[in-house]
C-alpha cells in the first residue's frame, strides 16, 4: 500500500513576522468587484472600484496591530468571525473625527501583515461593521 503525503508550509530558514503593518478601509458601497483566481487558495487579482471611491489608510502602531480570523460550523456551511485590533497611535481631533462620522458604514479591508502577504477581508455583498474605543492611560491612542 502506498500513501501520499502531503507537505504544508516549509519553515526552514523563513522569517515569520507577525502583526498586521498596512491597512486599507474602502467603503463596501464602492466596491464594484473583485476578481479572483481559484486555486489551493483564493488569490485577488484585482479589486475594482466606483468612480467616487475613496480609499483610506489607516496610519498604524507599529507592532499593535492584529487579525483573528475564526471559522465557526453552521447548516449553511462555515462562516468566518473577522476580528482586526488595531491601534491608531497618539489619539487626534481627526482620527475622532473621521470614527465618529464613519461609524455606521461597513468596509472592505485591504491589508499586508509582517511577511508582505496581503489580504482582503469583506466584499461587495458582506462589509465589515467597526467599533472603536478612545483610551488614554500609558499611551494617548485610538
Amino acid at each position: 500500500m502506498y500513501v501520499e503525503i502531503k507537505n504544508l508550509g516549509d519553515w526552514h530558514g523563513l522569517v515569520n513576522a507577525g502583526m498586521v503593518k498596512e491597512l486599507y478601509l474602502i467603503s463596501r458601497d464602492h466596491v464594484a468587484g473583485v476578481v479572483t483566481a481559484e486555486g489551493m487558495e483564493v488569490t485577488t487579482l484585482a479589486i475594482s472600484l466606483t468612480a467616487d471611491a475613496e480609499v483610506v489608510k489607516i496610519s498604524l502602531a507599529p507592532g499593535r496591530s492584529t487579525f483573528i480570523e475564526v471559522p465557526e460550523t453552521t447548516d449553511n456551511g462555515v462562516m468566518y468571525s473577522s476580528e482586526m485590533i488595531v491601534e491608531i497611535p497618539k489619539a487626534s481631533k481627526d482620527v475622532t473625527v473621521w470614527l465618529k462620522e464613519n461609524i455606521n458604514r461597513t468596509y472592505v479591508m485591504l491589508w499586508r501583515d509582517g511577511n508582505r502577504a496581503c489580504f482582503l477581508t469583506g466584499n461587495a455583498e458582506h462589509g465589515l461593521n467597526f467599533s472603536f474605543v478612545k483610551s488614554t492611560d500609558a499611551e494617548n491612542k485610538h
